[in-house]
């Protein structure tokens, strides 16, 4: 039997685009504000900002390091979904009632791609 891998990754361009528009904007807010301390508040309003920034940075590490990886062999169907599954997970197949290979149009069959309700 073949051995089939597949590795998906969060690294469209459209995903980078958003997290640095983000990223540049908490910046900014962060130098705006740190330009403008009053001294009564100024400790407070800049630990809050330097908190949204290690924030906002920590989101963007964990999109970055999600990682789905999928293996189809001899034994059945395993998956691993880094870092929220840290061991792979396997589906034999005999648990399987069926398994095939079709081609689809996400579209027409669908309405598009995502999650639908």
């Amino acid at each position: 039997m073949k051995i089939f891998k597949e590795t998906q990754r969060f690294n469209q361009w459209w995903l980078i685009t958003i997290e640095i528009i983000v990223l540049l904007l908490v910046v900014y807010d962060f130098f705006k504000e740190f330009k403008q301390i009053n001294t009564a508040y100024g400790n407070k309003s800049i630990a809050i900002l330097v908190v949204s920034v290690i924030f906002v940075v920590l989101i963007i590490f964990f999109i970055h390091s999600l990682k789905l990886k999928t293996r189809i062999d001899e034994k059945g169907v395993s998956y691993q979904f880094f870092p929220v599954h840290l061991k792979t997970r396997i589906i034999l197949w005999t648990d399987l009632s069926k398994c095939y290979v079709r081609k689809y149009s996400p579209i027409v069959e669908y309405g598009g791609w995502g999650i639908r309700v």
